[in-house]
């Protein structure tokens, strides 16, 4: 079993199998692909006779350290084709990613898609430091609305990097928040952007039939209710669920590899 980066050649295959092994309509896998696909950023695993047989992506951004800042991946999208598990495929792919890491002196940082992974990735020298809990705002309808403008990625990149500074925060580049906006966009999200006691400020959501699921916003947290209420308001949603990520216990939400940090902040995590 061969592991190396992808070749262009390779696009069709790594398409199938996303769709074959996460359910994701075409349309989107095109979509991720034309965004967020470079090929010296993919690993595969290819068999002797040319059969690609698992791959993941590592997508670039950067974690706040006492000593700087430092270079990172998140590892997203790993899979394996599904008559091939159990055979140690994903572990060569994920020890290749860790290599690379190593080699590169970065951080490698992952969101386990379910609760039984994180022992997994644990027996493979990831650390829980990012933590996830969900809370649940009621929305009167006679909230105030501020004057409320949609959020682009130059606006939000710059408005979140502001508020997110302390060590153990992961930050994305402009592209990739361009990419956040798109895919909550998909699931009938928006971003906006309004002031509250004349601080400007963000909220990203999405929206499912009368509920907002907040992802981040990026106001202090003696605004955050607020915030959410206006957003709610103006989304016409009867509820919230926030998402808090600045928490040290709960749902393990995120797990790094290739630094000491003992705690975080990790958003915006595609899922």
């Amino acid at each position: 079993m061969q592991i190396r980066t992808a070749a262009p050649g390779d696009v069709p295959s790594l398409k199938t199998l996303w769709e074959e092994r996460f359910g994701d309509g075409r349309n989107y896998i095109d979509l991720f692909f034309s965004n967020c696909f470079v090929p010296e950023q993919t690993l595969t695993a290819v068999a002797p006779d040319g059969r690609l047989c698992g791959a993941c992506y590592l997508l670039p951004c950067f974690l706040i350290t006492p000593r700087g800042q430092q270079a990172a991946d998140m590892l997203y999208a790993l899979a394996v084709q599904r008559d091939l598990e159990g055979q140690g495929i994903g572990s060569l792919v994920l020890e290749e990613a860790r290599s690379r890491a190593d080699r590169q002196h970065s951080a490698l940082i992952l969101s386990p898609s379910m609760p039984s992974l994180s022992e997994y990735y644990a027996r493979r020298g990831f650390r829980a430091v990012f933590y996830r809990q969900a809370r649940e705002i009621d929305c009167p309808d006679n909230a105030p609305l501020p004057r409320i403008r949609p959020c682009d990625a130059a606006a939000y990149t710059r408005l979140r990097d502001s508020r997110y500074q302390a060590p153990g925060t992961v930050r994305w580049d402009t592209h990739a928040i361009a990419w956040a906006l798109t895919d909550h966009a998909l699931d009938g999200g928006e971003c906006i952007t309004f002031e509250l006691d004349d601080l400007q400020g963000a909220v990203l959501y999405r929206k499912q039939e009368n509920t907002l699921y907040v992802t981040e916003t990026t106001f202090p947290a003696v605004l955050e209710r607020r915030a959410v209420l206006a957003a709610c308001r103006h989304a016409g949603c009867t509820k919230a669920v926030l998402s808090d990520v600045q928490v040290h216990e709960g749902t393990v939400y995120g797990m790094i590899y290739g630094s000491d940090i003992s705690q975080g902040y990790f958003n915006l995590a595609l899922e």
